[in-house]
């Protein structure tokens, strides 16, 4: 009997090893991008206040935080505690300086000198620093609402205002109807008495700006509507001064 032969069946290849998947990528994290930071300011300014230590909401919001193209060095809303028996009192003097910027702020803002402004009280003390040569780096002082005259009645805060360097441009900014301007025994009153004074200091730099219906506390005058055009010239007279003693 004859055998067929039995085919043998060919053996099948294996299947190829399936490649595991490739790992997903990980999500690249997201960095978030620092705004960009002004090394060169057109004006670094520091700011004092008034006996009080902190600027009325009007000054803070309608002027100093309109303030365009300037950098104010120290903050608008920290109280300052000065020692209101005594301008020259050495503590107000050391506070001052801390609110001022070092040489390495002044490095870093991409300037040599910065601008002062005050009010009221802070006139006092400014002019008794810059006239014992005690506030270096200075190019030039904003007065605020100078208090001319107070209840004793002498000639102190006028022989204050006398000690501002002939060097130092000055911005001084008055309302009309400042009480500080007004005093019954003398021949003048309001912008003519201010006018009269600075006058007679014979400084060869001092920008005058008389604000109408304005009393003391700049720019507060009777209605919202005048605080506003008020706090406008302000700021434009500012920004004048800064763009005219611009350091070159």
């Amino acid at each position: 009997m004859r055998r067929s032969a039995r085919q043998k069946r060919p053996v099948s290849a294996p299947e190829p090893a399936q490649e595991s998947p490739a790992p997903k990528k990980a999500k690249a994290a997201r960095t978030k991008v620092a705004p960009a930071v002004h090394t060169k300011a057109k004006a670094v300014l520091v700011v004092l206040p008034g006996a009080s230590g902190s600027f009325s909401k009007a000054m803070h919001d309608l002027v100093l935080s309109q303030l365009s193209d300037v950098v104010i060095h120290n903050a608008i809303d920290e109280r300052r505690r000065w020692n209101t028996r005594k301008a020259a009192a050495p503590a107000n003097f050391e506070l001052v300086r801390s609110c001022c910027p070092s040489t390495a702020d002044l490095a870093t803002y991409g300037v040599d000198t910065f601008y002062v402004f005050a009010h009221s009280f802070g006139n006092r003390v400014l002019c008794e620093m810059l006239g014992a040569g005690a506030l270096r780096d200075v190019c030039g002082v904003i007065l605020s609402g100078f208090p001319l005259y107070g209840p004793k009645n002498n000639d102190e805060r006028v022989v204050q205002l006398r000690l501002l360097p002939a060097t130092t441009p000055a911005l001084v900014l008055s309302g009309d109807a400042d009480d500080f301007l007004h005093r019954p025994y003398l021949d003048t009153a309001g912008a003519a008495l201010l006018q009269a004074t600075l006058e007679a200091l014979a400084h060869p730099a001092i920008d005058v700006v008389v604000l109408e219906n304005a009393g003391h506390d700049l720019p507060k005058t009777k209605g919202k509507d005048t605080a506003a055009a008020t706090a406008t010239r302000m700021i434009e007279s500012i920004a004048s001064f800064l763009t005219t003693h611009r350091p070159v």
